[in-house]
């Protein structure tokens, strides 16, 4: 059931909120939040109503989700922010369900969005990366703790909203804790001179460029039964939070499978006992799950923020604010991972991404155009 607020004092609160909200993410952000104005974006209501009924008449939650968004799409365009942990630029193209895209168009111009196939484990390379050469450089040149601590603190930093002392994130309740995070990683690399020979963070790193991870875990998953087929349905064992319990989640697909058993491997606490889709998993990235493990500790919840900032600065305030200053008058949307524009710039902004990636990860990426 919906509900609409009527009390003047809280409407009141709410607006000077969103305000506020839309201020940190003009000063922040300008050449994306330039575009959200209410004239320039245009929903077809009358065939979005449709597929909705068409879709979703047996789905009272969803339903109301997305007819929320249908009539109430011009006022929740100016409802934007960049402020939260994971330091991403938030609109009404990130919250609303992404099966509703179709019907959007700017003026009369059909959308198309450029993504960045498997993002986050690219930018978990990047990283890896950087530690691998310190982790070579401690070897050969016998590196104190404290000298090692403060190089990758150093690399820690310069990837997120996190160096500049008098940043956003360095005065808000959303710091990352770069310090602790840079102890837990230099402590790993002390005690594990012979172990960690990084073998399978290369295989890993090769996987992942050629765009393939998901396609190798599903192998080893299947192979081990950790994942196992049964009425054109993929099963796995996964721990339920909530429940406190391990129970079988189906998905439609192979790939949806081993990409949830992943974000599980990544974001849970190193200590998750008794998975064998994860356990197995681990078994085959011994060294990455090693290091992943020692950056997330015992606050598991950091490491999962962290990616997405790195993520979140590349987009937003390196890739996305210099292909504005070359070409100011050219439609930019971000969406977490991937930048939109107009179908006929849409090449153009492909190969822009495709450049500045390369040269900011040092090995080439795959990228993906798709109409709204």
């Amino acid at each position: 059931m919906n509900y609409t607020l009527t009390e003047p004092g809280l409407l009141k609160k709410i607006a000077k909120k969103d305000q506020e909200r839309r201020l940190v993410a003009q000063h922040r952000t300008e050449h994306l939040s330039k575009w959200l104005k209410q004239n320039d974006f245009l929903m077809n209501k009358e065939a979005a109503l449709g597929y909705l009924d068409g879709s979703y008449k047996d789905n009272s939650k969803s339903y109301h989700k997305r007819l929320d968004f249908i009539l109430n799409f011009e006022n929740y365009l100016i409802k934007y922010s960049r402020e939260g942990d994971d330091d991403r630029f938030h609109s009404i193209f990130t919250r609303m369900p992404s099966d509703l895209k179709q019907f959007v168009r700017f003026g009369d111009k059909k959308i198309v969005e450029v993504d960045i196939t498997n993002s986050q484990p690219l930018f978990l390379v990047l990283l890896l990366e950087e530690i691998r050469s310190i982790h070579q450089d401690h070897i050969q040149s016998s590196l104190s703790f404290k000298e090692l601590k403060k190089r990758i603190k150093h690399t820690l930093s310069s990837y997120i909203n996190n160096s500049n002392k008098d940043s956003y994130y360095n005065i808000s309740k959303y710091k990352i804790d770069t310090n602790r995070l840079s102890n837990n990683i230099s402590t790993i690399l002390s005690k594990s001179l012979e172990t960690l020979d990084f073998t399978d963070v290369l295989l890993f790193k090769k996987l992942v460029i050629e765009g393939v991870i998901y396609e190798h875990i599903e192998k080893v998953l299947l192979e081990s039964n950790a994942v196992w087929k049964k009425d054109e349905q993929y099963f796995t064992k996964l721990y339920n939070k909530g429940k406190g319990i391990q129970e079988e989640n189906s998905f439609s697909t192979p790939r949806k499978c081993v990409k949830t058993v992943m974000l599980n491997a990544l974001y849970s606490p190193p200590n998750t006992k008794g998975l064998k889709a994860i356990n197995d998993l681990k078994k085959e990235f011994p060294s990455l799950f090693t290091i992943i493990d020692a950056i997330k500790g015992k606050q598991s919840t950091d490491f999962p923020i962290y990616l997405q900032r790195m993520e979140a600065k590349f987009i937003l305030d390196i890739c996305s604010k210099r292909i504005h200053k070359q070409n100011p008058k050219l439609l930019l949307i971000s969406r977490h991972d991937s930048l939109s524009t107009t179908e006929k710039h849409s090449k153009h902004l492909q190969c822009i991404m495709q450049e500045m990636l390369k040269n900011y990860l040092e090995f080439p990426v795959k990228l993906k155009r798709e109409a709204w």
